[in-house]
């Protein structure tokens, strides 16, 4: 029998993770809930979704759902999973998993008292270069890292300077560009390093005129726990970079520096990641890295489900990473370090 999945939120997110499960023979995507008829539309003309309602309730109190995909503005994340969860039915929440780590609390807690699994849509550890450098750290190529640089730059200007969008606003994204597209890199983080021990950040709205949209712009300074030190760099109003033209959406690297050697994972379809070592610097081709991968990682959490597998990424993973993001805008809102 089928896991039959129901979508709340019709916009662009939704159309990769469809799209993903529709290749999945052991799946079925029964319906998708919108309140915009016209999105609605769009998803069962590009999908051939036969149900579509406005009313995400329906999908809820429907009996043939299985697994409800929540992929709405995040300030829905919590109530939706916490409704879905008490309706019987499994979920997936996209990224980030809460507005905060208080209410990424209260989701786990409820996925616990329901029984009902709980993923969470943070898909950067899947990623097959960022896979092979955590491979390439844990056998010792590069000795012991003491340094990572590492960016986000993003174009998001458009949807920044609309007033009328929610991207980047307080209330309903609860932050600029560091909850939304932040949590991919910090998680990719601790996947590389582990737990983070504190952040000194600083972020502005440096060059989005929309003045109620939060940050476009943010740099954060991690410690690790094993000491390791990380710099990240975020925008989402870069017109122009050097990043390949292949990758869709943003530029992101990763330079990490150990003892013997170092990794320096890029956004290029060919050759995403390269190790440096004292006498040899080997280029890694995508078909290279692993000839299985990606893992689909919505594949993998149907599998999860099925076989009763824990996930790559937990959702005690996810709530960390909301940790680190409401130490990140303390520390922009007091000026100084703060531990998480």
């Amino acid at each position: 029998m089928k896991v039959r999945v129901g979508f709340i939120g019709g916009g662009l997110i939704s159309d990769a993770h469809i799209r993903s499960l529709q290749k999945d023979e052991r799946v079925e995507v029964a319906g998708l809930a919108d309140i915009n008829q016209a999105a609605r539309d769009r998803v069962a003309k590009k999908f051939g979704l036969k149900k579509t309602v406005s009313n995400y309730k329906k999908l809820l109190s429907d009996p043939h759902i299985d697994l409800v995909y929540i992929c709405t503005p995040h300030y829905l994340h919590n109530s939706i999973t916490l409704e879905t969860l008490r309706a019987g039915k499994h979920v997936i929440c996209e990224k980030p998993m809460a507005m905060n780590a208080k209410e990424a609390d209260e989701m786990i807690k409820e996925s616990e008292r329901t029984g009902k699994r709980l993923f969470v849509a943070e898909n950067h550890r899947f990623i097959s270069e960022n896979r092979k450098a955590k491979e390439l750290i844990e056998e010792n190529e590069i000795g012991r890292p003491f340094l990572c640089l590492s960016c986000f730059i993003g174009k998001e200007i458009k949807r920044m300077n609309n007033i009328k969008d929610w991207k980047g606003t307080k209330d309903k994204s609860g932050g600029g560009v560091i909850i939304d597209n932040g949590p991919h890199l910090i998680d990719a983080l601790c996947f590389f390093f582990g737990r983070v021990e504190s952040v000194n950040a600083y972020g502005g709205r440096l060059a989005i005129n929309a003045k109620n949209k939060e940050e476009d712009t943010a740099l954060i300074s991690f410690q690790f726990k094993t000491g390791i030190m990380a710099n990240l760099a975020l925008t989402f109003a870069a017109k122009y970079n050097n990043f390949p033209r292949n990758y869709c959406g943003a530029g992101i690297r990763y330079d990490i520096y150990g003892t013997k050697g170092s990794l320096h994972i890029i956004s290029d379809k060919e050759y995403p990641l390269t190790l440096v070592q004292r006498k040899k610097c080997q280029r890694f081709a995508m078909d290279d890295i692993y000839p299985d991968f990606p893992i689909e990682m919505d594949s993998h959490f149907i599998d999860c489900l099925l076989r009763d597998k824990e996930p790559l990424v937990t959702p005690e993973d996810g709530r960390e990473v909301m940790r680190i993001i409401d130490a990140c805008y303390e520390s922009i809102k007091e000026g100084r370090k703060v531990r998480v």
